[in-house]
C-alpha cells in the first residue's frame, strides 16, 4: 500500500507555476539525479505525500528571529520537472506536521504554531478540487513530529511530542468512510518523537527518532490483528529526523541527524520478506535532516530540509532529488479476474491478478476512456473504483511502463426502467467538423476524467482542409459541451484514429492511420487538464491501401502493438511496440498474407487461453467470410495459427466487427455490421469454444430496418448489465439500436429501435460524455460534415439493486451469497445462479429484509455464475453480477470431522465413524457442545443429494449412535451431516460390500 511518512516539516509560498529546466539526465539504478528546486523556498519540517502521479509539499518553518511559519501548499509533476502552487493549506501555518495520501485524497494535521501550540486538527485535500475541507480532529493529545502512514482506506498517526519533554507512544487509526479516529495498539518500541513511517503490502513499518536518546530500532504493524512486531534493527547510527517512503515491496529510510545536529546522507534499503537492509547509494544532496521524502511509481524523491553551509551553521534547503532503486525483473501485470463484473459508477471492484505494484501509486488502472482511483493494492489484488466514462472494454493495470489486461470488459450499469424505445435518447446534438469525419475514437486526452473525442477526415486524396481533430469534452451533467477543436496532420486524407497508452507512463497515446498516403504516425500525449498537447514522435510506411487499425498486446510483453489490415495488399500488418517510457517506437512491420481483401478488424481472447486473437472481415463481393487468427505468439516473436473462417453467406460486406459478451455466459461473441445497399443486417456469433478451442455457433441474424449498416458498437444503454447494440444505416441515414435480451447459450435481440441521423451516418461509438453514469451514443454523418449526439435520458429507476455481493462458506455443494440492502424499500429480491457455460439457469426468491441466500445440493466440480436484482412494487432494478465461485472436486474428508459452527470458528467437537469403511453399518461417536440442542443425522451422496435422515433428538456431550443401513446403501462415498443451531459437523462414511 502507497504510505508517506514524514518527520519533517516544509513551508510553502503563493499561488502561480514555475517551470523549471529538465534534467535530461538519464536515470541508472541505485542513483540520484537532482530536478527542479522546490519553488516554495527554503524551509525545514516540512510535509510530503503522493496522490497518483504528482506529489505535494507544504507547510514547514525557516528558523531565524522570529521563526517563520508556513501553510503553503505545492505539487510537484515528476514527467514536466515542474513546481505549482495549489491552494494553501487550510488550517494555521504550522511545522512538524504529519502527511499522507488516501486513494485519490490528501490528509494533512497534527504539528506545532507558536499561535496554537501542540495541533489536532486534520484536514483532507482534494488535488481536484484544488480544495482543503477540515475532518474530525485527532481524537488523542495535540502533537508534533509523529509518524504516519495510510493502508488501504486507513490512514495512521502514532508517537510524537505531546507536551514539553512528554514523548507518546499511542497509536491511532483514521477511517476515511466514516472519518472517525480509533485508538489501537500504542507503538511496539519506546515513546518518541521524530520517528518515521512506511506502508508495504497493508503492513505499516515506524522505526528511529529521538526521546532524550536516539534509536534504531524498526517496527511492523498488522491492521489485521492489530499487533506490532519488531524487525531487523535499523543498521545506519542511531538516529532521528530522517525521510522514508516505499518503492513496490521496499522500503527506504535516509539522511537524518545523529546527535542534536549532525546530518546524514545515508540510505538504507528494508526487505519485508526476508527483514534484511542493505545500504544503498548515498544520497547525493548535502547531509541533512528534516527533509521531505516519499515515492511517485518506482521513484523516490526527497528534498528541503537542514544541511550545513560548510562553516558550522545551520541552514535550510530547497534542492530536490529523486531516486531511481535497483533494476529489477519487471514483470508484466496479469488480470485472472475482477469483481463484481457489472455496477455503476463508484462501484469498488477487486481485480486479482499477478505483478501489481505493491502500493496504490504504482498501479495505473483504465476501464477503457478513463482512469480509474486505485485504493488499496498489493502484489495480487487491487480495490479500484469505477471512473465516470468508464466504456465497454478490457480492464487495464500499468506497472512500471508495462499492461496487462482483463479478456472480459466491466458492465456499466445505472438505476432505470427497463427497455430502449424512441425516447430513450434526447435528439441529436451536432458539431461542426468543418470537413468530411470519417472514423473516430473516444478516450481521456487531457486527464480531467473525462472523455474527449478524436476525430479523422475522409478524402481520396491529401486536402488541405482535412485534419485529425481532438475535441476537448467540457461537459457537465446534462449539457453537453466541447472546446474549440485542435487539429493535427492538417492536410491529411482519410484518417483512422485510435488511442492506448503506448509508452506505459499512464497517459493516452494516439496513433493515426492515413489510408490514401498509406502512413502510420504516432503521437505521444503531453496533455495537462484543461490542455490538449499531442506530439509527433514517429511515423512509418504501412502496406498497400490500409484499411481500419488495432491495437492491443499481441505478443504478451506488456506493450500495446498495432494491427492493420491492408486492402489491396490482401494481408495484415503487425507493427510490434518497442517503446519506452516518454519514448514511442515500433519494429519494422510484420506482414501476413490472406486470400481476400480486409476492410475490417475487432482483436480479443476468443478461446480464453491469455492470448488476444484477431478477427477479420472482408469486402469482397460474394465471398462474405470473417477470419480469426489465433493467437500463439509469444513475446518478442509475433504469430497465429492458421484463420479459421466462419460463413457469412450473401449480408453483404463486412463493415464492422465488435467483440463482447452478450449472453453472460464469460465468453467474447461476435457481432457484425453487414453493408448491403439493399436491406441490412447485423449477425451474432454466440462463441461456443473453450481454452485454446476456438468454436462458433451459426450465425443469427437482425433485420437494421436500412441500408448500409456501419460498424456496431457495444455498451449496456439500459443499464440492466447486458451489453446492448448500436450502429449506422449508412445509406438511410438512420441509427439502429438493439436491445440486448440474451441469456447464457442462447443470443437474442429486440427488434431495431429507429433515430433519425445525418447525411452518411457512421463509425459509431458509445461512451458517457456528460459524466452522468449513462452511456450515450455517438456517430459521424460525413456527407453533412457532423458529429452527432445521442443523450442517454433513460428513465431512471427508484427501485435500487443491493451490493457488495459477496460469496463465503463455500462448503462442498453449499454455497453462501450474500449481499448489502439497497438504502430504498424493496419488496425482495431475485437471484439467478448456473454452472457457467451453460444455460441451466435456476432462480430463487428472498424476503425484504434478507441480506443472504444459502444455495445447496450443487455440482461438485463447478464453477458457478450469479446475479441478484430488487423486486418492488411497480419496477425491478437491474441486475447486479456477484463473484463466481467454484465447489469442491469431491466430498473426501480427513479422519477428523469438518466442524463450522454459526461464527465460522474451529470448535473441539469431534465425529468419528467405527469402522471406516463398513458394510452400510457403523456407530457413530460424537463430541458435542455442552448445551441441549435438537440434533439431526444426515446422509448425503456424492452427487449432494440427502438418501437418508434420522431426528436424533435434544443431544449433548459425549454421544454413541448405531446406525444399519446395509440394505440401503450401495458401495460408494457418501458424506454423514450432524445438523444443529449451534454447530455442523460433517464425516466421510466409505461403504465397501
Amino acid at each position: 500500500m502507497k504510505i508517506t511518512t514524514q518527520l519533517v516539516v516544509v513551508c510553502l509560498l503563493s499561488q502561480a507555476t514555475f517551470a523549471q529546466p529538465v534534467n535530461t539526465t538519464l536515470s541508472t539504478p541505485n542513483s540520484w539525479i537532482q530536478k527542479a528546486d522546490f519553488n516554495g523556498g527554503l524551509r525545514n519540517c516540512a510535509i510530503g505525500f503522493s496522490i497518483g502521479d504528482k506529489g505535494y509539499l507544504g507547510t514547514g518553518s525557516v528558523y531565524g528571529q522570529p521563526i517563520i511559519y508556513y501553510k503553503d501548499f505545492w505539487e510537484f509533476d515528476p514527467q514536466t520537472n515542474v513546481w505549482t502552487q495549489k491552494a494553501d493549506f487550510g488550517g494555521t501555518a504550522r511545522d512538524r506536521a504529519v502527511g499522507f495520501n488516501i486513494g485519490d485524497k490528501g490528509y494533512v494535521g497534527t504539528g506545532y504554531s507558536p499561535a496554537n501550540g501542540y495541533l489536532k486538527d486534520f484536514w483532507e485535500y482534494d488535488p481536484a478540487a484544488n480544495q482543503w475541507t477540515r475532518k474530525s480532529d485527532l481524537s488523542g493529545p495535540g502533537r508534533y513530529s509523529a509518524f504516519s502512514f495510510s493502508s488501504g482506506y486507513k490512514g495512521y498517526i502514532g508517537t510524537g511530542d505531546i507536551a514539553a519533554y512528554t514523548h507518546s507512544k499511542d497509536f491511532w487509526e483514521y477511517d476515511q468512510s466514516s472519518d472517525t479516529w480509533t485508538r489501537k495498539a500504542d507503538f511496539g518500541g519506546a515513546a518518541r518523537q521524530y520517528s518515521a513511517a512506511f506502508a508495504i503490502d497493508g503492513k505499516g513499518y515506524a522505526g528511529t527518532g529521538y526521546a532524550e536518546v536516539r534509536f534504531n530500532d524498526f517496527w511492523e504493524y498488522n491492521p489485521t490483528n492489530d499487533i506490532w512486531t519488531q524487525k531487523a534493527n535499523f543498521p545506519g547510527s542511531q538516529r532521528a529526523a530522517v525521510v522514508a517512503f516505499a518503492i513496490k515491496n521496499k522500503g527506504y529510510i535516509g539522511t537524518g541527524s545523529l546527535y542534536h545536529f549532525y546530518p546524514m546522507n545515508d540510505f538504507w534499503e528494508f526487505d519485508p520478506v526476508t527483514d534484511k537492509w542493505t545500504q544503498k547509494a548515498d544520497f547525493s544532496g548535502k547531509a541533512r535532516d528534516f527533509a521531505v521524502g516519499f515515492s511517485i511509481g518506482n521513484k523516490g524523491y526527497v528534498g528541503t530540509g537542514r544541511s550545513d553551509d560548510g562553516a558550522g551553521n545551520i541552514i535550510e534547503d530547497k534542492d530536490f532529488w529523486e531516486y531511481t532503486p535497483d533494476a529489477q525483473t519487471t514483470a508484466v501485470p496479469t488480470i485472472t479476474s475482477f469483481a463484481p463484473t457489472s455496477g455503476p459508477v463508484g462501484t469498488t471492484v477487486t481485480v486479482t491478478g499477478t505483478n501489481f505494484g505493491a502500493n496504490p501509486a504504482d498501479n495505473i488502472v483504465y476501464f477503457g476512456a478513463t482512469k480509474a482511483v486505485v485504493t488499496a493494492a498489493s502484489t495480487t489484488t487491487l480495490k479500484v473504483k469505477v471512473p465516470v466514462g468508464a466504456t465497454y472494454q478490457p480492464v487495464s493495470v500499468t506497472v512500471n511502463g508495462l499492461t496487462g489486461s482483463s479478456a472480459m470488459p466491466f458492465v456499466v450499469t445505472f438505476k432505470a426502467i427497463r427497455g430502449i424505445d424512441t425516447v430513450s435518447f434526447a435528439p441529436a446534438i451536432n458539431i461542426s467538423m468543418g470537413s468530411n469525419p470519417d472514423q473516430m475514437a473516444l478516450a481521456d486526452i487531457d486527464g480531467d476524467g473525462k472523455s474527449d473525442m478524436i476525430v479523422g477526415s475522409y478524402g481520396e486524396s491529401a486536402l488541405p482542409q482535412n485534419a485529425v481533430a481532438v475535441f476537448r469534452n467540457t461537459s457537465n451533467t446534462g449539457a453537453i459541451a466541447f472546446a474549440q477543436k485542435v487539429e493535427l496532420l492538417k492536410g491529411s486524407a482519410q484518417t483512422y484514429p485510435v488511442v492506448t497508452d503506448f509508452d506505459g507512463n499512464g497517459k493516452t497515446d494516439l496513433a493515426v492511420l492515413d489510408t490514401r498516403l498509406e502512413k502510420l504516425y504516432l503521437f505521444s500525449n503531453k496533455s495537462t487538464p484543461g490542455n490538449i498537447s499531442l506530439i509527433q514522435q514517429a511515423e512509418y510506411t504501412t502496406g498497400d491501401f490500409p484499411y481500419s487499425i488495432g491495437t492491443v498486446d499481441i505478443d504478451g510483453d506488456g506493450k500495446p502493438d498495432i494491427v492493420i489490415p491492408n486492402l489491396n495488399g490482401k494481408n495484415f500488418s503487425v507493427f510490434r511496440n518497442t517503446s519506452a517510457s516518454g519514448s514511442i517506437s515500433f519494429a519494422p512491420k510484420i506482414d501476413f498474407q490472406l486470400t481476400l481483401k480486409p476492410i475490417s478488424i475487432a482483436i480479443g481472447d476468443l478461446d480464453k487461453d491469455g492470448k488476444t486473437d484477431i478477427v477479420i472481415g472482408y469486402t469482397d463481393y460474394n465471398n462474405y467470410t470473417i477470419s480469426i487468427f489465433r493467437n500463439n505468439s509469444t513475446p518478442g516473436l509475433i504469430s497465429f495459427d492458421p484463420k479459421i473462417d466462419l460463413a457469412n453467406n450473401a449480408d453483404g460486406y463486412t463493415s464492422g466487427i465488435s467483440i463482447g459478451d452478450l449472453d453472460g455466459d464469460s465468453k467474447l461473441d461476435i457481432t457484425i455490421s453487414n453493408f448491403s445497399n439493399s436491406a441490412s443486417t447485423l449477425s451474432l456469433y454466440r462463441n461456443t469454444g473453450s481454452t485454446g478451442l476456438i468454436s462458433f455457433a451459426p450465425k443469427v441474424s437482425y433485420a437494421t430496418k436500412g441500408t448500409g449498416f456501419q460498424n456496431n458498437a457495444i455498451n449496456d444503454l439500459d443499464g440492466d448489465s447486458k451489453p446492448d447494440i448500436a450502429g449506422t444505416n449508412y445509406w438511410s441515414g438512420t441509427t439502429a439500436i438493439f436491445k440486448n435480451k440474451s441469456i447464457p447459450g442462447t443470443l437474442s435481440l429486440g427488434k431495431s429501435v429507429m433515430y433519425p441521423a445525418g447525411s452518411g451516418p457512421k463509425a459509431t461509438t458509445i461512451g458517457d460524455i456528460d459524466g452522468d453514469g449513462k452511456p450515450d451514443i455517438i456517430f459521424l454523418n460525413l456527407f453533412s460534415g457532423t458529429i452527432s449526439i445521442l443523450r442517454n435520458q433513460v428513465k431512471p429507476s427508484l427501485c435500487q439493486p443491493p451490493s457488495s455481493l459477496t460469496v463465503d462458506n463455500l462448503i462442498y455443494n453449499t454455497a453462501r451469497l450474500g449481499w448489502t440492502l439497497p438504502d430504498s424499500s424493496v419488496n425482495g429480491f431475485m437471484i439467478r445462479y448456473y454452472p457457467a457455460g451453460t444455460n441451466e439457469i435456476r432462480e430463487r426468491l428472498a424476503t425484504s429484509t434478507a441480506t443472504h441466500l444459502i444455495l445447496k445440493n450443487l455440482q461438485l466440480n463447478t464453477t458457478y455464475k450469479w446475479k441478484i436484482r430488487s423486486v418492488c412494487s411497480s419496477d425491478v432494478s437491474s441486475w447486479v453480477k456477484g463473484p463466481d465461485f467454484t465447489t469442491a472436486a469431491s466430498f473426501a474428508l480427513s479422519s477428523n470431522a469438518e466442524t463450522i459452527t454459526r461464527s465460522g470458528v474451529q470448535g473441539s467437537e469431534v465425529v468419528q465413524i467405527v469402522p471406516n469403511p463398513s458394510n452400510g453399518n457403523f456407530t457413530i461417536q460424537m463430541q458435542l457442545p455442552a448445551k441441549n440442542v435438537l440434533t439431526t443425522l444426515a446422509l448425503y451422496n456424492s452427487f449432494g443429494e440427502r438418501i437418508w435422515q434420522q431426528q436424533a433428538g435434544m443431544l449433548s456431550g459425549t454421544v454413541t449412535k448405531s446406525i444399519a443401513l446395509d440394505s440401503k446403501l450401495s458401495e460408494g462415498v457418501y458424506i454423514l451431516r450432524i445438523e444443529r443451531s449451534d454447530v455442523r459437523l460433517m464425516q466421510k462414511v466409505v461403504v465397501n460390500k
